[in-house]
């Protein structure tokens, strides 16, 4: 018997799929300095055939001055359906966020939640 979602999960993507992952991608918006750049993924061992950089610019946190680009890559499958592409991206965003907050946010001038350095137990 012949099961499509078989084939759908399997085949190869193709030029369409990229372009339509591209237009989904494209209908996402955040805060003015956030980039949402989809991209092809070149690594084979990896299922996820494509990716997005989800990035913006910002006061690096060592109050320096200068300005750092910060965020991560989330990576998809041809076969997602746009509401599970833009609920990606936004956990992504929520986990950068979250990152930053811990990088910046303090307690009498003490910084007790610096991302990898976190000085309180998680409970």
């Amino acid at each position: 018997m012949f099961d499509i979602e078989l084939v759908w999960r399997n085949r190869k993507p193709s030029d369409y799929d990229f372009a339509r992952f591209e237009s989904i991608v494209g209908e996402v918006a955040y805060k003015p300095t956030w980039t949402f750049s989809p991209f092809r993924n070149s690594d084979t061992k990896m299922k996820a055939a494509y990716g997005c950089d989800v990035r913006f610019l910002t006061e690096d946190s060592s109050g320096n001055g200068e300005k750092v680009s910060v965020g991560r890559f989330v990576f998809f499958y041809p076969q997602m359906k746009r509401e599970h592409i833009h609920n990606w991206i936004w956990d992504a965003i929520l986990e950068i966020e979250q990152h930053e907050a811990g990088e910046w946010f303090a307690v009498s001038g003490e910084l007790i939640h610096w991302p990898h350095h976190t000085k309180h137990p998680v409970i």
